[in-house]
């Protein structure tokens, strides 16, 4: 029986070791050289983005060290969250752009009003706002900000490029869906289709459920068994980016 127990405990402890190799270079573009001087988010957090959940005081601590160390990075308190958490602000630019951060928003602002026509927008750095989290329940907005995209998207924005991206991995509740083109992909996960506390659809399913936004954006109709080849090459996709273990996720839980 004792040996019983030690292959049992074995096999357990391959499996979780299994489960914490994690590997973040398909999150990177390639052929990019980074500055040695900037500390990885495991190097504050100790752990790897996405092995475990970010708590918001490992979040803000990461930021504060990013500002402190990079004349690129400044950072700012806007608030307080209900439960008193800071609510900050990242702003990522050049150095330049940094001592004159005040008169580049209010050039923008200017875009708002009568007589905006005469700005030269070819001098006006293009400003792109991001925001993580919104939702206390969706984790995966506070480690999508530890990361950055995997597709060079420099040139789409300096508007050298239309070629930005076309397929994106999407997460709501644990759950992670494929939208690609006009298409989106949603697997199927086990458990009830409505969180009835908040009202809110939970991407819960028996089967695939596939999706054309262009035709259906309100996703009504399920055309997986109608587009075999589209779906087959949907979840072909999904599962090269996303892997086959899509299905392991944490049963939701509001408190």
């Amino acid at each position: 029986m004792k040996n019983y127990y030690f292959v049992l405990i074995l096999l357990l402890s391959l499996g979780l070791q299994s489960q914490n190799q994690f590997e973040l270079s398909y999150h990177l573009p390639q052929n990019v050289t980074y500055n040695q001087k900037i500390p990885t988010p495991e190097s504050v957090l100790g752990f790897k983005v996405g092995e475990w959940h970010v708590t918001h005081d490992k979040l803000v601590e990461y930021m504060k060290t990013l500002a402190t160390i990079s004349d690129r990075i400044s950072i700012e308190n806007r608030g307080k969250t209900f439960e008193g958490r800071p609510m900050i602000l990242l702003t990522v630019t050049s150095p330049e752009n940094q001592k004159n951060i005040e008169s580049i928003r209010l050039n923008h602002l200017k875009l708002t009003e009568p007589g905006s026509n005469d700005l030269s927008l070819e001098s006006m750095p293009i400003v792109v706002c991001q925001g993580f989290s919104i939702h206390g329940n969706e984790p995966s907005g506070s480690n999508a900000s530890l990361t950055s995209d995997s597709k060079e998207l420099l040139d789409v924005f300096l508007g050298n490029s239309d070629k930005g991206r076309d397929e994106l991995i999407i997460e709501a509740t644990s759950r992670t869906a494929l939208i690609k083109g006009d298409w989106v992909l949603i697997p199927p996960y086990n458990g009830p289709k409505i969180e009835t506390q908040v009202n809110i659809e939970l991407g819960n399913s028996g089967e695939f459920m596939l999706f054309n936004l262009k035709e259906d954006p309100s996703q009504q109709y399920n055309l997986a068994t109608k587009k075999p080849d589209k779906l087959k090459s949907m979840i072909t996709e999904f599962e090269q980016i996303r892997g086959k273990e899509y299905t392991s996720i944490e049963a939701l839980e509001l408190h």
